[in-house]
């Protein structure tokens, strides 16, 4: 190998992955809202799952039980389910997937929200109708 090659092969090795792009400027204020926007759901998704613990454990106070079960149930199914809905996703629009997206969370928020509600406001509910609460709270 000569020494020109070498140098070429050293040269080739400093270069970026990727060429540098030249991206758009973006002005500041649609920036700041983006970052804002995105601080302010994933604070809101992290206070939710504090939250429905809470709500477990101040519904059966003599036991974390059912917190670790939803828990348990939430964990596997991300494990279970992400693999398939990630080869689904491959396979729709952009547009597809956000509506589907929004329309998924939205309902999963408001089944969830209405079962910790009629929980909280009417206790009976928890001995009587357990296995069908739990079914729709997950």
């Amino acid at each position: 190998m000569g020494k020109q090659e070498a140098e070429t092969e050293q040269d080739t090795m400093r270069e970026p992955l990727l060429a540098q792009q030249q991206t758009p400027d973006v002005p500041s204020s649609i920036s700041t809202c983006l970052y804002v926007g995105h601080f302010l759901a994933r604070w809101s998704g992290r206070m939710w799952e504090f939250a429905v613990g809470l709500y477990m454990i101040n519904l059966w106070p003599d036991s974390l039980l059912f917190a670790a079960i939803y828990g348990v149930v939430e964990a596997a199914s991300t494990a279970l389910f992400g693999p398939i809905i990630g080869q689904w996703v491959d396979r729709l629009t952009y547009v597809q997937v956000l509506r589907l997206w929004l329309l998924t969370q939205n309902l999963s928020f408001i089944v969830a929200g209405g079962t910790v509600i009629g929980l909280l406001v009417y206790p009976g509910l928890k001995f009587t109708n357990f296995s069908t609460l739990s079914h729709l709270s997950y």
